[in-house]
C-alpha cells in the first residue's frame, strides 16, 4: 500500500491539504497542528519535514505514554493526532483509549508498518480519523491528512 507517488497526485493531494489547512487556519485563526506519535526517531523526523513542507506545525512524542502527556499540556492547540501502533511503554490502541477518555472528539491517523484487517483496525481504533499503512508517501500522508481533517470540522 505504500507504493510510488506520482508527480501530478503529489501535487493535487498537496494542494487539498494545503486548501484543508488554510480552511482549519481560517475558522481557527492559526496554522494546523499535528502532534506525532511514534518511538522511531527517523520516522518522527521524516514526518516533521513531510509536514512541515505541508505547512503543518508539528509535535512529536517517543511512545503512547509521552504522546498522552503532550496532549494534555497541547490539547487546544492539537488538530490531529499521527499515531503509530507498535510502541513500547504505551502501544497505539493504549494511547487511543487514554486520548478517547480526554476528549471524545480527538482526530487520530494510525500509521503503522503493522499489517491489520479492516476489522482489526475497527476492533483496535474504533472512529479513527484515518489510517496509514507505512511505508508511505507524500501523496498518501497528505490525501489521509485533508480527510482526516475534514472530518468532525
Amino acid at each position: 500500500m505504500g507504493g510510488e507517488d506520482s508527480g501530478p497526485a503529489t501535487h493535487g493531494s498537496c494542494d487539498e491539504l494545503r486548501r484543508a489547512i488554510r480552511e482549519a487556519a481560517q475558522r481557527g485563526g492559526r496554522q494546523l497542528t499535528v502532534l506525532v506519535v511514534d518511538d522511531e526517531v527517523m520516522m518522527c523526523e521524516v514526518l516533521t519535514r513531510m509536514l512541515t513542507m505541508l505547512g503543518c506545525r508539528v509535535l512529536t512524542a517517543g511512545d503512547g505514554q509521552e504522546g498522552v502527556s503532550c496532549f494534555l499540556e497541547h490539547r487546544r492547540e492539537i488538530d490531529l493526532i499521527m499515531l503509530d501502533s507498535a510502541m513500547p511503554v504505551m502501544s497505539g490502541p493504549e494511547c487511543y483509549r487514554a486520548l478517547l477518555k480526554i476528549d471524545p472528539g480527538v482526530r487520530v491517523l494510525v500509521s503503522t508498518a503493522t499489517v491489520f484487517s479492516d476489522e482489526d483496525i475497527a476492533q483496535l481504533y474504533p472512529g479513527i480519523a484515518g489510517f496509514l499503512q507505512k511505508p508511505y508517501g507524500l501523496a498518501q500522508l497528505a490525501r489521509a491528512m485533508a480527510e482526516a481533517t475534514r472530518r468532525g470540522a
